[in-house]
């Protein structure tokens, strides 16, 4: 009997390892940039990005065991990030074209998988 997590494609598992990888260090650099300023006066944005981050690290586990719970808050999160930075003119080509790359790998590799999710 195949597990839930092995449905998913290895190419797929790796993927949501890395984003776990990288957001988990973006956490942590996040977390002692705030501990470097003091809470009250951080910026807004450092929060978001904290934000983004945790949700990303919890979501991808979530992806991994077939949660739609995941893919519903990484894509909404990421939706807010990218909208949230192109309303207040701070967004960059990287950042606009890593939250595009971002829910085109959900939409178009998870959307077709809908049914499987719990």
């Amino acid at each position: 009997m195949q597990t839930l997590r092995n449905r998913h494609t290895p190419e797929m598992r790796v993927m949501l390892r890395t984003l776990q990888i990288v957001a988990l260090a973006g956490l942590v650099i996040g977390i002692v940039t705030l501990a470097k300023a003091t809470a009250p006066y951080a910026e807004w944005r450092l929060m978001l990005y904290i934000s983004w981050f945790a949700i990303a690290v919890i979501s991808a586990e979530a992806i991994l065991y077939w949660l739609k719970a995941g893919v519903h808050a990484l894509l909404g999160m990421t939706l807010l990030v990218t909208i949230i930075e192109v309303v207040s003119g701070s967004a960059s080509l990287g950042g606009a074209s890593l939250g595009l790359l971002m829910i085109l790998i959900l939409v178009g590799y998870l959307y077709p998988l809908r049914h499987q999710f719990d």
